[in-house]
């Protein structure tokens, strides 16, 4: 009984201590992915003329990470990176994505009495850029143009669709930071609402490809759900 109450407890002070030096490493990648976040988001925004190529080679135009070792949960270099970009924005297909709480440090947030639910705006970027071989193309960005509450939503999205676009005007620059959204939807998430241009999941893929192609409502939903891959 005495081994065999020995044994048990240095199994239990081994994974204890195993767990132990766990914790402490994933502490220390914390605070160096929190430090190279911070790094990137205090630097002056690259002026970019392709997203694209960017996503692609971010050091082709001076992006670093100081995350070098930290394996598969390595955040990737181009990601919280503050970017600039001309286009020109599609408000007319712009999309719901929610309901999300309000962004931390915002009004809402801060105000205990405030409507804590709502959407983010998502508005297409067209831009001008070329392909590998340099040949011209439409390079579409999705830009989250803000939170609105849920109240105010639908008045909100109907404004920024009618509005009127001027094929003449002049591309607007876009300054933001870079994010690749939120990965392979799980089955857990409902099917986007096609029609209200509803999307529960950030989705970049899949909220693109529905942006680009002329087609939208008449594939049936059971084809794109849950991940509404369209590629």
């Amino acid at each position: 009984m005495r081994k065999i109450g020995f044994l048990l407890f240095s199994g239990i002070v081994g994974a204890t201590a195993y767990l132990g030096a766990w914790q402490t490493k994933r502490y220390f990648w914390k605070v160096e992915v929190m430090e190279d976040r911070e790094s990137k988001l205090a630097r002056d925004p690259l002026e970019l003329s392709s997203l694209r190529t960017f996503l692609l080679d971010p050091a082709s135009v001076g992006a670093r990470s100081n995350a070098d070792d930290a394996g598969d949960d390595a955040i990737d270099e181009s990601e919280f990176t503050t970017v600039s970009v001309q286009g020109k924005l599609i408000d007319s297909e712009s999309l719901l994505l929610g309901p999300r709480s309000p962004p931390k440090h915002s009004a809402p947030f801060e105000n205990n009495f405030a409507e804590k639910s709502g959407y983010h705006i998502i508005t297409p970027l067209e831009v001008d850029s070329t392909d590998s071989e340099g040949r011209p193309v439409k390079e579409v960005i999705l830009v989250n143009r803000g939170w609105v509450q849920k109240s105010k939503h639908v008045e909100v999205l109907e404004q920024i669709r009618s509005k009127k676009e001027d094929k003449g005007s002049d591309a607007v620059k876009v300054t933001g930071v870079v994010r690749s959204g939120e990965g392979k939807p799980s089955g857990f998430i409902p099917c986007p609402d096609l029609v209200r241009r509803h999307f529960y999941a950030f989705d970049v893929p899949a909220m693109t490809q529905f942006i680009q192609t002329s087609v939208r409502v008449i594939v049936p939903f059971h084809v794109q759900c849950p991940h509404l891959r369209f590629l």
